[in-house]
């Protein structure tokens, strides 16, 4: 991922270990593309944020072994609500949408699980500091 006018822009290629039906690439690993693409975004705009919803619409077959156009974008703020929307195309059309309701969250918050993880540590001892 890369950023990509308003919001962040990469491609995909489903493989083997991503096949549902035979040949198709499954739809969970579809979802986990399109999420992923919202999670860059989210970095992208510096926000702390965690899904509310999320909804992916399945337009088109999606297939092992073929390059997909991924994108994402902030479709509006209104105070901690970001409503985000990516999407993954082939040759500009549209393979499947994800629409998303994500809610700002203090960092701290993604403190709270495995205190004893190498990131947990890193923050906690202030090495590293989490990207927003």
């Amino acid at each position: 991922m890369r950023p990509g006018g308003d919001g962040v822009a990469g491609e995909v290629t489903f493989g083997a270990q991503h096949e549902g039906a035979p040949g198709f690439a499954h739809g969970g690993a579809v979802a986990t593309a399109l999420d992923d693409a919202l999670g860059m975004l989210l970095m992208r705009i510096r926000r702390a944020a965690v899904t509310r919803r999320l909804e992916i619409d399945y337009e088109r077959p999606c297939f092992v072994g073929r390059r997909y156009d991924v994108t994402a974008t902030c479709e509006r703020v209104d105070g901690r609500k970001l409503w985000l929307v990516a999407a993954l195309r082939e040759a500009e059309q549209v393979v499947a949408r994800a629409h998303g309701l994500f809610i700002c969250v203090d960092a701290e918050h993604f403190l709270q699980g495995d205190p004893e993880s190498e990131v947990a540590r890193r923050i906690a001892g202030r090495e590293q500091q989490l990207p927003w």
